[in-house]
């Protein structure tokens, strides 16, 4: 019988004691790693059925909208493919015990969405902060009716089988879940509650504000007479003139900018130099000559650029200028 000298046998022990520690840290680094693995393909099916809810309501019965609970469910499931993913992660197995849940068992999945391993609810943001789920789960029964913006909420559960249960930490299976939630975008609601399945009028910005040039020409003769009109319209709205448009302020400004006239504000068009209601009005005489008397004589204004800066406000309050030049001739 071979004799182990007191040195081997010492090694061979504590090659024993950290070779179960080595195997138990490789088994655990493996079943965090499927874990994980779970984790991102429930998280991927959760984000697929919430955003085809958000976008696709369906009639419920009696009026109004709802979610397509039946549909958002078979979206979740089939968001890996037809055969629910790989075989750490199936889909179409969520209890993994080894069946279909929907073809060869019941009590799994459950078609209205409130229970089961994937659930489905339309949840209200009464407190408006974009996180519905801070508000004590209130559902949302009819989002095309509802006055506070309304979110569609996908839980996912699956119940995944552990290679190496040998941890004291875990057992032999751990639930893993995973859940999304969007805003529901289907249909445009109205602040008082009424439906309206239609395209919801645009909101003006700066960026869809368009003045444009209608009458003018960049030399004048005559300061008292200057019918110039211009164009403005919200192209979110229309392109005909005053489309959405609240008014229309010109100013029209020496050379040096002072002193400036402005014409007030026109709230129909056309908008001219010296302000229209139905028709363009001209620069009073009494103003021409105050005017000209603090900028020098006619004579030195002769060549010089004058300056008239369009203002356009649009429905909702914000506004958009534009300046145009034109040239004093004698």
């Amino acid at each position: 019988m071979r004799q182990f000298s007191k040195s081997q046998a010492q090694a061979m022990v504590e090659f024993a004691l950290a070779a179960t520690l080595i195997f138990f840290l490789l088994a655990a680094a493996i079943d965090l790693g499927f874990l994980f693995f779970t984790k991102q393909g429930l998280t991927s099916a959760a984000q697929e059925g919430a955003m085809y809810g958000s976008n696709k309501l369906k009639s419920r019965t009696g009026g109004g909208r709802e979610l397509d609970y039946v549909t958002i469910q078979s979206r979740v499931r089939y968001e890996s493919g037809d055969t629910g993913g790989n075989g750490i992660s199936n889909l179409l197995d969520l209890n993994s015990n080894g069946k279909d849940d929907i073809k060869q068992e019941s009590g799994v999945i459950d078609s209205t969405g409130k229970t089961g391993y994937i659930k489905v609810l339309s949840l209200a943001d009464n407190n408006v902060n974009g996180n519905p789920t801070d508000d004590g789960g209130a559902l949302c029964e009819d989002p095309s009716k509802s006055t506070v913006p309304c979110y569609v909420y996908v839980s996912v559960t699956k119940v995944h089988r552990m290679f190496f249960p040998l941890s004291p930490s875990f057992d032999n299976s751990v639930n893993v879940t995973s859940s999304y939630y969007l805003l529901i975008r289907d249909s445009f609601r109205t602040g008082s509650g009424t439906e309206n399945y239609g395209t919801p009028t645009a909101t003006p910005n700066a960026n869809q504000l368009v003045i444009e040039p209608d009458v003018f020409s960049s030399t004048f003769t005559d300061l008292t007479k200057m019918p110039w009109t211009f164009k403005a319209y919200d192209k979110g709205v229309g392109t005909s003139n005053g489309a959405g448009i609240q008014n229309v302020q010109i100013t029209f400004a020496f050379p040096g900018g002072s002193p400036s006239l402005p014409n007030g504000a026109d709230s129909a068009v056309p908008y001219c130099v010296f302000g229209g209601a139905t028709s363009c009005k001209s620069l009073s005489q009494t103003s021409l000559i105050s005017a000209m008397d603090t900028n020098s004589e006619k004579n030195a204004l002769n060549g010089k650029t004058f300056m008239i800066t369009v203002t356009a406000t649009g429905n909702n309050g914000v506004s958009v200028s534009n300046t145009f030049t034109t040239v004093y001739k004698k």
